[in-house]
């Protein structure tokens, strides 16, 4: 049975004595072969949830692990995730958060470096604050390689600065992205196409690059 040496600060294995390593697995050894490591999808440590709630530890690392539709999708305060610590990630793991009736953001965050990533939101494009992320203060935060469709806004942004989004799509919302107030925030390669309304900011020092989109009102060419 094979042993597994991974993810040490120096040497995984240090072989001094020339001793036979068969079929194990570690990234650096001194003496003789391993097989790869292979880095983990989440942290040792990551809090396994399967419901809306509020993301109450910081320096804490969440895994969304099922599909949220319709009556999962519950108000936890400021949305159905609501994060008011700093430091805080939620990885959806691809899952959905999706409802045609929410009004509220389906993940809130006025925290600093919060980081959201492989979510995809769908929590209304009526009445109300049916967004799918909303930044509110804070910042410091990103969002990558999530999906956000048919919200009210995809992402909303109120006063908040130096957040970071990458790889995203927006589509078919009423706005794909809104800025409101802060300053200093990057929006790299992402797709917001299809919205009524792609880009609108009312924000300073906003940098966006490599993103696709249509004619907006940020004054920037997609």
């Amino acid at each position: 049975q094979e042993n597994i040496f991974c993810f040490n600060d120096l040497f995984d294995i240090n072989n001094s004595e020339s001793t036979i390593l068969i079929d194990n697995k570690c990234d650096s050894i001194n003496y003789g072969t391993c097989l790869p490591c292979i880095e983990p999808p989440f942290p040792q440590d990551a809090v396994q949830i399967d419901s809306c709630q509020v993301l109450n530890q910081p320096n804490k690392y969440y895994v969304l692990n099922k599909s949220l539709i319709d009556s999962d999708v519950k108000n936890t305060g400021s949305g159905c995730f609501s994060i008011y610590e700093n430091n805080v990630t939620l990885n959806c793991d691809n899952h959905i958060i999706s409802s045609s009736t929410f009004t509220l953001p389906g993940i809130y965050s006025s925290g600093f470096n919060t980081t959201i990533k492989n979510c995809d939101v769908d929590v209304n494009d009526g009445p109300g604050l049916g967004v799918g992320v909303r930044f509110y203060g804070g910042g410091n935060n990103q969002i990558i390689d999530s999906i956000f469709n048919s919200n009210v806004a995809g992402i909303y942004v109120q006063s908040s600065s130096n957040n970071s989004f990458q790889g995203n799509t927006l589509s078919s919302n009423l706005y794909g992205l809104y800025l409101q107030g802060g300053s200093y925030n990057e929006f790299f390669n992402n797709n917001i196409c299809t919205n009524t309304n792609d880009l609108f900011c009312s924000s300073s020092q906003t940098d966006l690059g490599g993103n696709t989109c249509s004619p907006n009102t940020c004054g920037i060419t997609c």
